[in-house]
């Protein structure tokens, strides 16, 4: 026989686990009651002892009290004894009903909390949205409610797509354009240097970044649009490292012309040329007869070039048709009859700029009359005449401010090729400058006294510059030093040096009279560096030095107060 305490048979039960409402009994072999714990439950030993013996399993939900319980048995098999716990079927699922509950709970601020933050992330992503509905209200011109915000949205970006997509292909429409007025400008010699060209060319990626620059003109009987199209293709087609060509249409219907920029030598641009002309025959069954002008390293003389290689394909009759001739082949029939006319461009440049429109016609006679003495080829009569319109559009270039539009009036270098007479390209150019220069005159309110008195200010504001020069003074007017000097010479009778030396000097004796400074930097204010060299040129003029200048002006005032 063993003695256990009940406490301790209750502490090995756990009964702490056991529901409130529950109850543990164990009975020993003959079904009496050993020990048991009771909590809320209405449940007594008697009532559990039929399922001692009931059958089933170990577990099963049996109605006791009128409530289902869910009930263990198990049996020990040393003992015999057996342990029933019996838990009403409520209390079992409490735990799990407690955890569903909590998760429930759980779950519902989750989504309570995500509600509100997705409502912030959508409202603050909104705001874009809204500004863009209201950029659509105002691009539209109407207004949306809020269901067609989005609709508004897709509206206008559709709309700006289609818009770009218009001005896209107005764009390249209109490059052509844009491409075939540059290269007029080029060959009109409008456009001097590569800075110009490129920021002239920089919108419609003009290129022609190569330091030499050479024409040739194409010309082919029956020449439609269409094989006109292909030629030029052709030619662009093959710009590559070292060469880019840009094809220009030509008032001639069945001639071409063809601008280009190149590294190459006169040798490597033969070659290329030929490459390029046995592939049109091949792939446009034409044989053109090609004309090609010298390369000049020089932009604005592309021009010449021009009428270099038009002169060239003129001697078709004389070299063949379906050839190319380079103009170095037949330079030497013109080469006897070139001259230098650079000093009579001079003088017209200077008359242009004077309006004097007897001098412009003197000297556009002596041209005339030059060209027109015999021995003249009408290529260098043409060559003459790019040379006087050249002059002239610069000289205008320069004066642009004060003539906007003038040059218009002045032909191009492609109506000079519209010319088989020497006599019809002479008056056509003497008429076309007497137009510019009595335009000129009707628009001209006594330029040459306004520009005299500029002059004459600048150089008193100058007074005091040590580093003031007759070329500073002729940029900040945009004109040449040698037609400021001219020109000043022509209005006030004095050099600009002579005038200016006058100034200084008469600056320096009212410093001498009026204040105590030294001589020394009263030389400094009226511009010398050297001190010295203007006490020479001082006792020169005055016959005395600055010293000697001052003494005699304090003796005169001394004895003009002691007189008074």
């Amino acid at each position: 026989m063993f003695l256990i305490k009940e406490s301790s048979m209750l502490s090995f039960l756990k009964p702490d686990e056991i529901a409130r409402t529950g109850s543990l009994v164990i009975f020993d072999e003959r079904k009496r009651a050993v020990t048991s714990y009771k909590g809320a439950s209405p449940i007594r030993e008697e009532e559990l002892i039929p399922l001692l013996d009931a059958a089933g399993g170990m577990f099963s939900i049996t109605k006791l009290a009128g409530d289902n319980y869910f009930v263990s048995r198990l049996k020990s098999e040393q003992t015999g004894w057996t342990y029933v716990q019996v838990t009403p079927v409520s209390d079992v699922m409490k735990p799990i009903d407690t955890v569903v509950s909590r998760w429930m709970r759980t779950l519902f601020f989750i989504l309570i909390l995500g509600s509100a933050v997705i409502y912030l992330v959508l409202r603050y992503n909104y705001q874009p949205i809204k500004k863009l509905a209201q950029l659509a209200e105002h691009h539209l011109g109407k207004t949306l409610s809020m269901r067609n915000e989005l609709e508004a949205v897709r509206t206008l970006i559709d709309r700006m797509m289609l818009s770009n997509r218009e001005l896209g292909e107005k764009w390249e429409h209109n490059r052509s354009a844009l491409q075939e007025h540059l290269l007029l400008s080029l060959l009109k010699g409008e456009v001097e240097t590569p800075g110009q060209l490129s920021e002239r060319g920089r919108e419609i990626g003009f290129e022609f970044g190569y330091p030499a620059y050479a024409v040739f003109v194409a010309e082919g009987a029956g020449t439609d649009q269409e094989t006109k199209r292909l030629v030029t293709e052709a030619a662009a087609g093959r710009s590559k490292d070292g060469i880019t060509v840009y094809g220009k249409e030509s008032i001639e219907n069945d001639r071409m012309i063809f601008l280009l920029s190149t590294n190459f030598t006169e040798e490597e641009l033969s070659v290329w040329l030929e490459e390029w002309h046995g592939g049109v025959y091949r792939e446009c069954g034409i044989k053109l007869t090609c004309g090609v002008g010298q390369l000049h390293r020089e932009l604005k003389k592309i021009g010449l070039s021009f009428i270099e290689a038009s002169t060239a394909v003129d001697y078709k009759l004389i070299k063949g048709t379906g050839r190319i001739i380079p103009f170095r082949e037949v330079a030497p029939d013109h080469a006897s009859a070139l001259y230098d006319s650079n000093h009579n461009m001079e003088n017209l440049s200077y008359w242009f700029r004077e309006g004097k429109t007897q001098q412009i016609a003197d000297t556009l006679a002596h041209f005339a009359h030059t060209i027109q003495k015999g021995g003249t080829t009408l290529f260098v009569a043409r060559r003459l005449c790019f040379d006087i319109l050249h002059t002239v559009l610069k000289t205008m270039e320069e004066m642009k401010s004060e003539f906007p539009g003038i040059t218009e009036r002045l032909p191009d270098v492609m109506t000079l090729m519209r010319f088989h007479t020497v006599e019809e390209l002479v008056e056509l150019v003497s008429k076309a400058c007497i137009d510019v220069c009595q335009a000129m005159e009707s628009h001209k309110e006594d330029p040459a006294e306004s520009l005299a008195e500029a002059m004459t200010g600048y150089l008193r504001e100058h007074i005091g510059d040590c580093h003031f020069s007759v070329q500073t003074m002729a940029d900040h007017f945009s004109l040449s030093a040698s037609y400021v000097s001219r020109f000043f010479k022509e209005h006030t009778g004095l050099t600009i040096s002579d005038y200016m030396h006058s100034l200084r000097l008469n600056n320096a004796k009212r410093s001498l009279r009026d204040s105590n400074s030294p001589v020394k930097d009263i030389v400094q204010q009226i511009g010398y560096f050297d001190a010295s060299s203007f006490i020479r040129k001082f006792k020169s003029e005055v016959g005395l030095t600055p010293g000697e200048y001052r003494k005699m002006l304090r003796k005169q005032q001394t004895e003009a107060k002691e007189t008074g």
